[in-house]
């Protein structure tokens, strides 16, 4: 990272839980992407006994589903994921990177201020209109913020800020 300050704080902001969980899944399908494999070696092999294409389909139709399902709601319980629901704003500056959560009309009561680290961030990217800040630890654990809630001057700085760690 470079020696300048940064200082930014965005607007407040709501994002669907889909999007978090939309991100959690793509990246482990990413680290678990040789799963994808075993139904095609399995249709292969059909070819020379045809209870491997049923052991095909069983992988496609009744593993596969309840696999996906069982890591969905393993990551969809955890504490940052239920954080990823409230209304908030980042305010990142120095080193540290914080989470403010706002009161609104469906949470009342709002968890304290989440505070991160900078040396944390293992990358930042920008998917459509989001600006996503991949976190080193705990796993699969990232901030999302849509683009309109910050500025452009902001997503240059942290683009000079962050340097190597941004992903175009």
């Amino acid at each position: 990272m470079t020696a300048t300050t940064l200082h930014i704080c965005t607007d407040q902001f709501k994002l669907p839980a889909s999007k978090y969980m939309h991100h959690v899944l793509s990246l482990w399908l990413s680290r678990h992407w040789w799963l994808a494999i075993v139904p095609f070696a399995t249709l292969v092999l059909s070819f020379s006994n045809i209870a491997w294409a049923y052991v095909s389909l069983i992988i496609v139709m009744m593993i596969y589903p309840t696999a996906m399902m069982m890591v969905y709601y393993n990551y969809a319980l955890t504490r940052h994921a239920r954080l990823a629901l409230y209304r908030q704003r980042l305010v990142i500056g120095g080193d540290t990177i914080e989470q403010h959560f706002v009161a609104d009309e469906q949470f009342e009561a709002v968890p304290a201020v989440q505070i991160y680290d900078t040396t944390d961030v293992k990358q930042l990217s920008i998917n459509g209109k989001t600006l996503t800040i991949d976190m080193a630890k705990p796993r699969y654990h990232h901030l999302s913020v849509p683009i309109e809630a910050m500025s452009d001057d902001d997503v240059q700085s942290l683009k000079l800020y962050f340097g190597t760690k941004f992903a175009f």
